[in-house]
């Protein structure tokens, strides 16, 4: 039985799991208490409080505020990192200097800049730790045979569009990380600055519109919004065969195929609507069962390290367009 260790026990690391709208295991807490072959042996948090609600949640008798304190004292085998953004650093370096440590899975963003990034991901590799980054929709059971299809069902890709809210870093990654494993390799080829920064874990995360290109020359482009209206969080794919539009943060696919035209003789058209349930159900489940089977087999996990070092490579990308 491997050793697991929680460091943050907010929402996305507990507390989601009594939120009555989400379906599924989606808090990291959650998936340790329904995951074979793993046990949560202890929890940290900075404050006394919710770390204290969060061991007793999960019958966890072991709670810390200090998590350099926990790693040495119990010296785990799994590591789940859900501390606030601008802590991601720092703490993915200490774990990282931990002799135990075979795997983690963590929150974006690995760090609030580039380099910090790079580092996390070069230690990880010479210390051969399996580093998973919780890209939730690559866990997606749906997303992923949203794969499989789009060869098939939508043909060459011809265009990609999309909207997100609440920082480039913090909340559009999970975009570009999504485009890059459904449709490969991406290049920044412009970026125009955006409206407010959205003052979250990581203030001044500007919310820009990016271009981008697909490696078979086809076009992107990622619109940010203003998080202090809505939350939006939306991809629309157009291939030669067809079209799928990715609604409600990936909860349901609307498809639209070609056929004849409903208006006009002899032309083609996208067919009516046919709207299918997709939902992310259980993704951090999924998520922490591939870290330990990737830390069986000695393999990289489905969204590694260098799949997040590639997305915020895209984002210092952009802010240096904006800074020129």
């Amino acid at each position: 039985m491997l050793r697991a260790v929680l460091i943050g026990c907010g929402k996305i690391g507990s507390s989601f799991a009594d939120d009555p709208k989400i379906d599924g295991v989606y808090a990291h807490a959650h998936a340790y208490a329904e995951c074979e072959g793993v046990q949560l042996v202890g929890v940290c948090d900075a404050d006394p409080h919710t770390a204290a609600q969060c061991g007793q949640r999960w019958q966890v008798s072991v709670v810390y505020t200090d998590y350099v304190r926990m790693l040495h004292e119990l010296q785990p085998d799994i590591v789940s990192v859900c501390t606030p953004d601008a802590s991601h650093l720092d703490v993915l370096q200490a774990v990282l200097q931990t002799d135990s440590v075979k795997g983690i899975l963590a929150e974006k963003p690995l760090a609030a800049c580039l380099d910090g990034a790079e580092q996390v991901v070069s230690l990880a590799r010479a210390r051969d730790v399996r580093l998973a980054v919780n890209y939730s929709r690559r866990y997606a059971l749906s997303h992923q045979k949203l794969r499989e299809q789009l060869p098939g069902r939508l043909g060459g890709i011809q265009s990609v569009n999309g909207f997100y809210t609440k920082g480039l870093l913090h909340n559009g990654t999970h975009w570009l990380d999504l485009l890059r494993f459904l449709c490969g390799p991406l290049q920044l080829l412009g970026c125009y600055p955006g409206l407010s920064p959205f003052d979250g874990d990581l203030p001044g995360d500007p919310s820009p519109t990016v271009v981008l290109q697909l490696a078979s020359g086809a076009p992107a482009i990622l619109t940010g919004l203003d998080a202090a209206r809505f939350s939006l969080f939306e991809m629309d794919i157009v291939g030669s065969l067809g079209r799928v539009r990715l609604l409600d943060s990936g909860y349901r696919f609307e498809w639209r195929d070609v056929a004849d035209s409903q208006y006009f003789s002899g032309y083609r058209a996208l067919s009516n609507e046919v709207v299918e349930s997709a939902g992310l159900q259980n993704v951090t489940l999924h998520a922490l069962q591939d870290l330990l089977a990737a830390c069986e087999q000695r393999r990289q996990p489905l969204c590694s390290g260098e799949d997040a070092l590639a997305a915020q490579r895209l984002v210092s990308r952009a802010r240096a367009c904006i800074a020129a």
